[in-house]
């Protein structure tokens, strides 16, 4: 899974499906989903509610993979998180 998404990435390809399925990956595929969405951010539906289920995630690596994405935003709902 971690490798079909960096494959999209490095060819400029979005790929929703990738994404959003490795966020039920193991904990490296699940930061590497949230770095890599960072990229993609304008051209996917909704990436602040990805970035909030990545921050609620039990993994640390994960967590501030979010709050690093989050910073890329420049609305009150990128803050709005706990």
């Amino acid at each position: 899974m971690l490798e079909a998404l960096w494959v999209c990435q490095w060819n400029n390809v979005v790929n929703t499906i990738s994404c959003y399925a490795s966020s039920i990956a193991p904990t490296g595929a699940r930061a590497a989903a949230g770095r890599v969405l960072c990229y993609w951010r304008v051209r996917m539906p909704a990436p602040l509610d990805f970035f909030k289920t990545l921050a609620e995630d039990p993994n640390p690596r994960v967590r501030l993979e979010a709050v690093r994405d989050a910073s890329f935003f420049r609305t009150a709902d990128a803050a709005a998180w706990r």
